[in-house]
């Protein structure tokens, strides 16, 4: 009996040849490889390259010392590029965006390990971090290893759309949490969902602002997914967004704490874009 063999892949990794579900962005491995080798900026290998490509390579090389890419960085993240992406943010959604509220990771699981890593190891009640069931595994994997107490939260399966927040929900998880010998401090979002795939509603979202602010919940809004959406019809909300306008309309709201995930792992080289906000 011939034996079978079926190649392994890891979760989440979307650019197995086989499978070939989302392609690399030509854009960011061409400024790479410029990056990588710079020599090909002074012959005419750049040539080969749009100049918006040699444009980007030359801007970012100029900020790292000596000009090289093995150049020690800030440890949040090279400057230029988290300049890049808080001016992207200030587009988005409106509102300032500043680099020191913008960190750069080797990927979202490095910056929701750094998260989680701030409540951890507490001396007398742990934190509690209440996380979306069905949801990443890592999340409460990562809450062991730091000493936070990960408590799920279900979610309701309306058929119209899909897996959404429900009230009753949170509160019940912010109870066993508390019963656990916890204290919640941590509300995490997965939108688009893992593994699920939904988007989460402008309901949702706003019914989880709301009760991060009545429980006073740091807020990890893990939105890693958001560039590999498959159903036109269905609009992803932002986060961030969202709390800037609730902020604009009703100023005299709580304030709120935000970090958002986001993700390029899914179509580049593993990478991720961070961003810490407060509307205090």
């Amino acid at each position: 009996m011939a034996a079978s063999v079926e190649s392994a892949s890891l979760a989440g990794q979307s650019q197995q040849a086989d499978k070939g579900e989302s392609k690399p962005l030509t854009y960011l491995r061409q400024v790479l490889a410029l990056m990588l080798d710079p020599g090909l900026l002074a012959r005419s290998g750049a040539g080969c390259y749009p100049a918006d490509v040699v444009a980007m390579a030359k801007r970012l090389l100029a900020e790292f010392p000596g000009a090289s890419l093995g150049s020690y960085t800030h440890t949040g993240g090279q400057f230029a590029v988290r300049q890049l992406c808080a001016d992207f943010l200030a587009r988005r959604d409106g509102g300032a965006s500043q680099v020191d509220d913008v960190m750069v990771t080797c990927g979202s699981a490095e910056a929701v390990r750094l998260l989680l890593e701030g409540f951890g190891r507490r001396q007398l009640k742990p934190a509690a971090a209440l996380i979306p069931a069905p949801g990443r595994p890592m999340y409460a994997a990562f809450a062991h290893q730091v000493g936070v107490l990960p408590v799920p939260y279900r979610l309701t399966a309306p058929l119209t759309a899909g897996w959404q927040l429900a009230e009753t929900e949170l509160e019940a998880a912010y109870r066993s949490a508390v019963e656990a010998g916890g204290e919640p401090r941590i509300l995490v979002l997965l939108n688009p969902g893992r593994p699920t795939g939904q988007l989460l509603t402008a309901a949702s979202l706003q019914l989880a602002a709301d009760f991060a602010r009545r429980r006073r919940l740091f807020v990890i809004s893990d939105e890693t997914l958001q560039f590999a959406q498959f159903d036109n019809e269905q609009q992803f909300v932002k986060f961030r967004r969202l709390v800037l306008e609730q902020q604009a309309a009703r100023p005299d709201l709580p304030p709120l704490e935000v970090a958002s995930v986001t993700s390029l792992s899914e179509a580049s080289a593993s990478n991720a874009r961070n961003e810490f906000y407060s509307n205090d």
